[in-house]
């Protein structure tokens, strides 16, 4: 939506208010993972076609919208999503950042695929998330979704 904040303990802020470039990356991000809504990302989309890791490629370049592109890698074969390479416009320019999708596995009672790897790739640094499970539709508490509060840190 509207509002977005990432947390992270072990960083030096622990929590921040995402805005700008950082709030369109998180609603990317957050579509890409519900393909019905990708092609509303963005007005006007190219195709194209490419290859990665010796895999026939097609890359969905979109445009317009006053946005930074939005590139999406589809496996030619089976159609999955390989990769997303987006930008965030940010004072200091457009700064990109990539993600891979790898190890695609039914998930049990839905027969969908989806990614048990993501390899996340940014100007500094690069993390790896493995999923080792998928719980479909599961009970989560409103309170989940409701900002967290930070105590201030010991000096």
């Amino acid at each position: 939506g509207r509002e977005g904040w990432v947390a992270e303990a072990d960083k030096l802020v622990p929590i921040y208010q995402l805005t700008g470039g950082g709030l369109e990356g998180a609603r990317v991000d957050a579509v890409t993972l519900f393909p019905a809504g990708l092609r509303g990302l963005r007005s006007q989309w190219k195709v194209g076609f490419t290859n990665i890791d010796d895999k026939d490629v097609v890359i969905a370049e979109g445009i317009g919208d006053g946005k930074p592109p939005l590139k999406l890698y589809f496996d030619k074969d089976s159609g999955l999503l390989l990769r997303l390479l987006r930008y965030s416009q940010l004072p200091m320019g457009r700064i990109p950042a990539q993600f891979d999708f790898d190890d695609y596995r039914v998930v049990p009672d839905t027969g969908m695929k989806l990614p048990y790897k993501l390899t996340a790739t940014w100007v500094d640094g690069r993390s790896t998330t493995k999923i080792t499970s998928i719980e479909v539709n599961p009970a989560i508490p409103d309170s989940r979704f409701a900002k967290p509060v930070v105590a201030a840190r010991a000096q």
